[in-house]
């Protein structure tokens, strides 16, 4: 099969991602409108856990195969898939007890959990094998099976929804058919063993923790940064959960533009420091910055002074009562933008760690302030110390991007 173009590969990955965030976006604006407040907030829990898994699982698994497998023949990426395929047989029963286990504290529902528990188990197969054809650059076959998976979700949980009233359960159930379809639809696919390329799984934890290590840092750092304030909600009850979330749903809307910087930005940045130098990267920054800025404000002042309005719109009057926090909550996500931008430019002049960093800070914010202001002040406190977070990571990185580009040569370029 040809690999397509540079840039048609760039188009195809940038839609991919557009679908899924799109797709995820619209499930869970329709399931904060049909379940009721109370199981909306154990969903929204358990979502959480399973999602903090995914991700732990991209930063053992999906991206060191994608960074090692660039540089390797088809048939050994294809090795190295079989092997991580039969390294689940451990990763799975591992998660699986952290998700029981974080059941326990933040959603005591057995349904749920067990639910949820095959819903994480089938994703980590699908997602496995989605991100072997990133590595082999074979896009148009990722973009269908996330059809399957994520566009089956927005047809079959309406179709569900009209034929009975939801709980929580049974959405992870639901979701997890479409995903169920795709790994069949994978699987047919997948190249037969080559006895003449082989790897171990041993050989594949080998090479892969190198990697892994520190992506699995970032990750609990970016969680702790970002995603802590609906599990420091918990404790009031899973409709203060759900009530937060409902606000935060919809400023997710602004996902598909964090996720194409983090694709584009960063590649766009590097090339332009090697031909242009210091200068022409500062400007650049400074330009995106503004660019950035405005848009976020536009959108966060929207919201603002639109939060009754939209809640009432998208929630069918469930979550009226939220507009208060929906009216707080855009300046951390404004916050965020910038930082994702800051960020970028970071990776462009090879400095991974000042994200880490970054995000170790806003954790350190979440679990001192954040934890007083929740306890002083309920979801309003929850709502402001997100903010202060989101600000916190953002004036880290800029300090982090401007000592950085200050210790840059006058001309980094390519001759150089």
């Amino acid at each position: 099969m040809r690999c397509p173009s540079i840039e048609n590969a760039r188009v195809l990955a940038v839609t991919d991602q557009a679908m899924i965030s799109g797709c995820n976006f619209v499930s869970v604006l329709y399931l904060a409108r049909v379940l009721s407040p109370s199981d909306f907030g154990t969903f929204s829990l358990a979502l959480l856990c399973t999602l903090c898994m995914s991700n732990l699982h991209r930063a053992t698994i999906t991206q060191p195969m994608n960074v090692l497998g660039s540089g390797e023949h088809a048939l050994e990426v294809a090795a190295r898939l079989l092997a991580l395929l039969r390294l689940h047989a451990v990763v799975i029963p591992l998660a699986v007890t952290a998700l029981l286990l974080l059941a326990v504290h933040f959603f005591p529902d057995a349904k749920v959990a067990a639910a949820a528990a095959g819903y994480i188990a089938c994703t980590f197969f699908q997602e496995t094998i989605r991100r072997y054809w990133y590595t082999l650059q074979r896009f148009r076959r990722a973009v269908f099976t996330d059809l399957l998976a994520y566009g089956g979700r927005i047809i079959l949980l309406p179709i569900a929804g009209s034929l009975w009233s939801l709980t929580s359960s049974d959405v992870f159930l639901i979701m997890t058919l479409p995903i169920l379809s795709a790994i069949l639809v994978d699987v047919r696919r997948l190249p037969p063993r080559n006895p003449s390329h082989c790897m171990t799984v041993g050989q594949v934890v080998r090479q892969h923790w190198p990697l892994s290590r520190w992506l699995v840092l970032t990750v609990l750092a970016v969680w702790g940064g970002s995603q802590a304030y609906p599990f420091l909600l918990s404790p009031l009850g899973p409709a203060t959960v759900a009530t937060f979330m409902a606000c935060r749903n919809l400023l997710n809307a602004t996902t598909v533009v964090i996720q194409s910087i983090d694709n584009y930005l960063p590649v766009r940045a590097a090339a332009l420091l090697r031909s242009g130098g210091k200068g022409a990267l500062t400007q650049h920054l400074v330009r995106t910055l503004v660019v950035t800025a405005a848009g976020g404000a536009a959108f966060s002042v929207m919201m603002v002074t639109a939060a009754l309005p939209l809640l009432h719109l998208i929630y069918g009057g469930a979550y009226d009562d939220a507009a208060p926090i929906l009216r707080i909550l855009p300046l951390g996500t404004l916050a965020a933008l910038m930082a994702t931008v800051l960020g970028a430019y970071s990776l462009a002049m090879e400095d991974a760690r000042a994200s880490f960093f970054s995000n170790v800070g806003a954790s350190a914010m979440s679990f001192t302030v954040g934890v007083w202001m929740v306890t002083a002040d309920g979801i309003r406190g929850a709502a402001v110390a997100a903010v202060l977070t989101a600000t916190a990571a953002l004036v880290l990185q800029a300090t982090f991007v401007v000592t950085r580009l200050r210790a840059l040569p006058e001309m980094e370029t390519a001759a150089a």
